[in-house]
């Protein structure tokens, strides 16, 4: 019985991990179709805004979201 439980356990956890993987692939993509558009604006020459900026500034963080994203793949395949 307690591995049943245990089973049923691992599987809600499972489960809420492939949710947020899934949340965080929305937002990558967001980011990503954000940073095509920069880099179009920077291909034409034309002015980046301090929005665009700002988001440049940030790509530490999207590599950090990129590593979070990975790891939780890994641990929803295993």
């Amino acid at each position: 019985m307690k591995t049943h439980l245990d089973t049923h356990a691992l599987r809600i956890v499972q489960l809420d991990k492939l949710k947020e993987l899934q949340a965080q692939e929305i937002n990558l993509k967001r980011l990503q179709g954000e940073l095509e558009r920069i880099n179009l604006k920077i291909q034409s020459k034309d002015a980046l805004s301090p929005d665009d900026v700002k988001y440049l500034g940030q790509l530490g963080w999207l590599a950090a979201l990129s590593a979070t994203i990975a790891s939780i793949a890994a641990s929803v395949s295993s």
